[in-house]
């Protein structure tokens, strides 16, 4: 090594620059790079082993194969450390053992190209790791001239549990990064990958594996793999990005281990595989939503996550690790999947808060320490299935009631171990094929229930025989029946009521009622053969009227309706009687007008019973008027100073009332037609109305 008073200088100089960017090609000298200056790793192309110890004067422990120089230990002081490109080693003859050179004057250089297990790991004084590489094949070394330059390989944990580490930057050329080598850094935010990795990449500083990589076409992958979520970083919750959600299929062995900010996971329903320790220590994680693809939940996925309070697992999953949820302190409540089959040694050590658990059938094992110190348990249901029970498995638990099968595994180790039972009959729920869908264990007097079934189209789901008030074992089998579908609709009132009836049996109708009328089917539903539509139909017994399905509703009283230039008003909504007002006519410009007996609406027809006050009056051009049959009252000043109004025709015999000034002002000598028998009677109500012209009354012939 070089002098010790070298050595502290060069760290002086560490701690007042900043390091130079390595610039392949670029003699240092041309950059003013002083000796000391490239010792400690400012420009770190290559790092120099002067005594050919097996570590170079800065710091890097390291062993030699052929060409290659793999990094096992940091021995230096640095911060800010940058992983050298090359290891430059004096008297060495190259013959890949390290320190064994005898050829002083003899200088040779090797590759970096791996960092070791746990190289890094605990070093308590990085801050940032900066590793190089390129992928145009420079700085080789002198015995391999074609070799591409760069780090290769990141061995497991080689930076695990670096306090201070904040930013990790991977080159381009590294291909292999093993388990957990950046797992449990609380400091560290950011993980970067240079442009051209052709495996990783980081997206807001979370570092990914192209899973599926294709060497021979680049750019081309199929699926993601979550390495590292950075244990410091400060979000409260981890989406995965749009461009890599749909190909995420893995959660990598500690991937969030320590993440203490986030309360929320959210996975996309691509992710197939956890790794171990996954979620180990993010203890501020409080509910997961597992994707329904994933089968196994492996050791100490969840453990240490201290304010995880409910967890939710696909029926997909079959085992669940050791120590899976070991001091979750927070759970409260847990369903385990119809598939699994074990319960593993520890799953749910020290989950203080967990009152109750149903073991499903088909676990054959519940593991030693289980549900150990879990101190909030009162009450566990284990399944005959169950044949062995491992030592300690309730230990610290006081209170617990254990349901279970008489004569069981289960009843024997509560036996023997003091905790209390209560007595179960399995009740086994059976599909129609025979297969086995689900089991239960059922408290004397209880009932058991239903697993959700899947529909079939056409046909009704029952069982065997009743599954209410247990007292022994059970075997119901499921039965589809061949059901048909019969719809009784009220188009009128606008209601419906579906019903599945089986063959040959009579439709249970909708009780339905109208004050007033009478409700009748239009068909006969009492042996239902088939898929089958019943209308219902209204008579009024006092007039016979009947509302059927081709009935329309009249609108509101006061609403509004248009037919071609008319307005009208709607003054009554009764469907036997419906009547309408003449409100306006938009057409300015007619000489005849015609008011209707009748106006068919949105397939309504009222009665056109009045003329609403106003309706034409001013109205100069309008010469001959017709009123129909069925118009009752004419409104104030309806045809005021209609002054060119020369002929009235009143086809009503039920004019009751004609308001004041109706007719004021039209033209002199107008005559007026009616009937015969109305003439003196509509003469009266002309005059009282205020009429100021002479007119005429002729009788209609």
């Amino acid at each position: 090594m070089k002098n010790k008073w070298i050595a502290a200088l060069t760290a002086l100089v560490l701690s007042v620059t900043t390091a130079l960017p390595a610039q392949p090609g670029v003699a240092w000298a041309a950059q003013g790079v002083t000796e000391e200056a490239v010792m400690h790793g400012a420009v770190t192309t290559a790092e120099k082993d002067s005594n050919a110890d097996g570590v170079t004067d800065n710091g890097f422990v390291y062993t030699l194969s052929g060409n290659t120089a793999t990094i096992t230990r940091y021995t230096g002081t640095a911060t800010a450390l940058t992983v050298p490109l090359q290891i430059e080693v004096a008297g060495s003859t190259g013959t890949g053992t390290s320190g064994s050179g005898t050829n002083a004057s003899a200088t040779n250089k090797y590759d970096v190209t791996v960092i070791a297990s746990a190289a890094f790991a605990g070093n308590a004084g990085l801050t940032s790791v900066t590793m190089q590489g390129g992928t145009t094949g420079t700085g080789t070394n002198t015995n391999n001239s074609n070799a591409a330059a760069g780090l290769k390989s990141i061995g497991a944990r080689a930076f695990y549990g670096c306090p201070s580490l904040t930013t990790v930057t991977i080159p381009a050329t590294v291909t292999s990064i093993d388990t957990q080598a950046f797992s449990d850094c609380p400091a560290l935010t950011a993980l970067n990958v240079t442009a051209g990795n052709q495996r990783y990449v980081s997206n807001d500083g979370v570092l990914y594996e192209y899973v599926g990589y294709n060497a021979g076409a680049v750019g081309s992958y199929n699926t993601y793999t979550l390495i590292q979520y950075p244990s410091g970083k400060l979000s409260a919750g981890y989406i995965a990005p749009a461009s890599i959600a749909n190909r995420l299929t893995a959660i990598g062995q500690g991937a969030f281990a320590g993440a203490q900010a986030l309360s929320s996971i959210t996975l996309p329903e691509s992710v197939e595989i956890i790794g171990a320790e996954a979620f180990r220590n993010c203890s501020a994680l409080t509910s997961v939503i597992l994707p329904a693809k994933v089968k196994s939940i492996p050791a100490y996925a969840f453990s240490g996550c201290s304010a995880l309070t409910s967890v939710t697992m696909p029926d997909s999953v079959v085992s669940i690790g050791e120590y899976a949820f070991q001091n979750c302190y927070g759970l409260t409540t847990i369903t385990l999947p119809a598939k699994l089959t074990a319960i593993s040694n520890s799953t749910f050590y020290g989950c203080s808060k967990l009152s109750e658990v149903t073991i499903p059938a088909g676990v054959v094992s519940i593991g030693a320490t289980a549900f150990a110190y879990c101190t909030s348990l009162v009450k566990i249901t284990v399944p005959a299935t169950v044949t062995s029970i491992g030592s300690n498995a309730f230990l610290g638990v006081n209170g617990l009631t254990m349901y279970c099968h008489s004569g069981s595994q289960a009843a024997n180790y509560a036996n023997s171990n003091k905790i209390g039972t209560v007595t179960t009959y399995t009740v086994r729920f059976m599909s129609d094929m025979g297969t086995l869908i689900s089991s239960q264990e059922v408290v004397f007097g209880s009932s058991a229930t239903a697993p959700a079934m899947p529909e079939r189209p056409g046909y009704k789901l029952t069982w065997s025989s009743s599954f209410n008030n247990i007292v022994s074992d059970l075997t119901v089998t499921a039965k589809y029946t061949r059901v048909y579908t019969v719809k009784f609709v009220d188009k009128y009132k606008n209601k419906t009521k579906t019903v599945q009836v089986e063959y040959g049996e009579e439709a249970d109708a909708p009780n339905w009622k109208m004050s007033g009328y009478v409700l009748k089917w239009s068909k006969s539903f009492s042996n239902v053969t088939g898929d089958m539509t019943v209308y219902a139909s209204w008579k009024d017994p006092k007039t016979g009227f009947v509302i059927d399905k081709n009935t329309k509703k009249p609108a509101a009283v006061d609403k509004e309706l248009t037919k071609g230039t008319v307005l009208y008003r709607v003054t009554s909504a009764n469907v036997q009687n419906p009547k309408v007002a003449y409100v306006s006519n938009s057409n300015q410009t007619a000489l005849t007008v015609t008011i209707p007996a009748t106006v068919k609406i949105d397939g309504v027809t009222y009665k056109v019973t009045r003329i609403e006050d106003n309706a034409f009056k001013s109205n100069t051009k309008l010469t001959t008027l017709n009123i129909g049959a069925n118009i009752t009252a004419i409104g104030n000043k309806a045809f005021y100073k209609c002054k060119n109004l020369r002929k009235v025709k009143i086809t009503s015999k039920k004019l009751s009332s004609i308001g004041t000034k109706a007719f004021y002002g039209i033209k002199n000598n107008a005559t007026f037609y009616a009937y015969q028998s109305k003439l003196k009677s509509y003469q009266s109500k002309l005059k009282k109305s205020g009429i100021n012209t002479t007119i005429r009354l002729k009788a209609i012939s």
